[in-house]
């Protein structure tokens, strides 16, 4: 790499530090190294979450004072997010045919975000099902 992906890592990382958006520097820069897409999104995502912890870490008190269930509900909404791309523009049929491929900890925020939001019963109960099934494994019949 050249010193303009070195500057262009500074400048992402004083932007996200400074305001958030740092993505906004990182991944054209990224693209115009020759990294496919979704190579570049990785990495920039990779590259900035360190300073979301720094984030986090200042403003920890803050943090603290927050309702318990704005935190659930906030970090439920970012589980699912993170496995299901566009969530909330999905039909209850899109959302259940997609639940199969999630794991214990995503079928359990998808249940918890789904119960605060739309509560559609349709995917609240394959949740339930799947994560029966999953906790009894596959010997278990």
């Amino acid at each position: 790499m050249d010193g303009r992906a070195g500057t262009a890592g500074l400048g992402a990382g004083t932007v996200n530090g400074v305001a958030g958006g740092g993505t906004l520097v990182s991944f054209p820069a990224l693209l115009a190294t020759g990294l496919q897409p979704l190579q570049a999104n990785v990495t920039s995502t990779l590259g900035i979450w360190p300073g979301y912890l720094g984030g986090v870490a200042g403003f920890r008190a803050e943090v603290r004072e927050q309702p318990r269930r704005r935190l659930v509900v906030l970090s439920a909404a970012a589980i699912v997010g993170g496995a299901l791309a566009d969530y909330d523009t999905l039909s209850a049929s899109q959302v259940v045919r997609r639940l199969e491929s999630l794991g214990p900890e995503e079928l359990d925020a998808v249940r918890r975000y789904e119960g605060s939001t739309r509560n559609r019963r349709t995917i609240l109960n394959r949740a339930g099902q799947l994560l029966d099934e999953q906790s009894r494994g596959p010997l278990d019949g």
